[in-house]
């Protein structure tokens, strides 16, 4: 969700349930939050602190230390990617960051909702007077892998949060950009669904994406999370990926047109348009372009504690 007022919670989970989004700001708030976290001390739940995050792991296969420590080297390989560039100091996180990794599916939507049931990651931070004063992700492991495979995804957001306290986030920034850090196979069915609408004539502009401020309903999800992906993967074609949030922040600021030819040197967002559906074709042509981020962001595989 979006900013509103001088407070506000957003809640992202991920292009697999988005609709749910907007309905679960009215089902978990503070209250339930505390509930949540005086529960998962009844259950034992193992803790571990590290200098931006506390991690609190119900899972057998995950130890909270080892969690931690993925989620700083995570953090400084994403901040480094979209935020800071070069060598500028990456400011700590004051609260540091809530991740807990649920035991279960069942624990894991008692805590986020069941309209998540498509989600295996839910990351809500909340924002007052252009602060970011808490952030939480909640996880469950891949029912298949036992892989923790949301974690780059929703860290992203909450980085991106960082990034932008005091504007509202585009959709298509903030998903396509979360996107990135997904696994190949997740990135390619989004793919194949911007393919589908094209080849069918059913995919929108992409002035209609850029402007959108909500999330569209039924099948043209999957084509708003495949074309918000290609576009980032085309811009990060064009120059370094820090660039894709300095073209958003002059986008929110003056316009796409201004923000095309200042960021990109292209003739606004019809140039952009036309050079991004070329991408777009070539790409259903050739193999898979390589997952930048691929090594970085890989998780190691799970183990049960000692």
């Amino acid at each position: 969700m979006g900013i509103l007022g001088r407070s506000c919670r957003r809640y992202r989970g991920g292009c697999e349930l988005v609709a749910w989004l907007a309905w679960v700001g009215g089902l978990v708030g503070a209250a339930g939050q505390t509930r949540g976290d005086e529960a998962n001390g009844r259950r034992g739940a193992e803790t571990a602190h590290a200098t931006n995050f506390m991690v609190i792991s119900h899972h057998a296969s995950w130890q909270a230390a080892r969690v931690a420590k993925e989620c700083e080297r995570l953090r400084s390989t994403l901040y480094r990617q979209w935020c800071v560039p070069g060598e500028e100091i990456i400011p700590d996180w004051t609260p540091r960051a809530m991740i807990v990794v649920h035991r279960s599916e069942g624990d894991y939507l008692r805590e986020v909702g069941w309209r998540a049931g498509l989600t295996r990651g839910v990351c809500r931070v909340q924002v007052r007077d252009g602060q970011v004063v808490s952030r939480r992700i909640d996880l469950m492991a891949d029912p298949d892998t036992g892989e923790l495979t949301a974690l780059a995804h929703e860290l992203t957001h909450a980085i991106l949060a960082d990034c932008f306290p005091s504007r509202r986030l585009p959709r298509w920034a903030d998903e396509g950009i979360a996107l990135w850090a997904d696994q190949p196979r997740k990135k390619g069915l989004h793919r194949q669904a911007v393919h589908r609408a094209i080849e069918r004539q059913s995919a929108p502009a992409i002035a209609d994406t850029l402007l959108r401020t909500d999330y569209p309903a039924g099948d043209k999800l999957p084509v708003f999370c495949g074309q918000s992906l290609m576009l980032v993967e085309f811009l990060v074609q064009l120059d370094e990926p820090s660039r894709v949030v300095e073209f958003t922040r002059v986008a929110v600021d003056h316009g796409y047109d201004r923000a095309a030819q200042q960021v990109y040197g292209l003739n606004g967002i019809a140039d952009l348009q036309q050079r991004w559906l070329a991408h777009v074709r070539q790409s259903a042509t050739r193999p898979v372009p390589i997952d930048y981020m691929r090594d970085p962001l890989q998780m190691p595989t799970p183990r049960k504690r000692t």
